[in-house]
């Protein structure tokens, strides 16, 4: 009955889950490493890492939403090219 519901709330749980480490683990983690606090290879190692995925997918949206502006205008001149002929078989 409240399948649905559950589900939304399961989405939304990770959401909220993922903006907190997003934005306030992850800046931690970073500044206690570049402060000093934590020390030692594996946190260098750690810090790397997160670096390049941060890297990675902001590159990764920034192309895809360059992509997706293309397919649309792509469509939307298909569109038009159709419109024009149901334009002229109607008229």
């Amino acid at each position: 009955m409240f399948r649905e519901e559950i589900g939304m709330i399961a989405w939304l749980a990770k959401s909220f889950t993922s903006v907190i480490v997003l934005f306030i683990i992850i800046p931690i983690f970073i500044l206690l490493i570049l402060a000093g606090v934590i020390t030692g290879i594996i946190w260098k190692v750690i810090l790397g890492v997160l670096a390049v995925y941060l890297i990675f997918f902001s590159i990764a949206k920034i192309v895809l939403h360059i992509l997706n502006k293309k397919w649309e205008q792509e469509y939307q001149q298909k569109m038009q090219k159709e419109n024009e002929v149901k334009y002229i078989i109607i008229k």
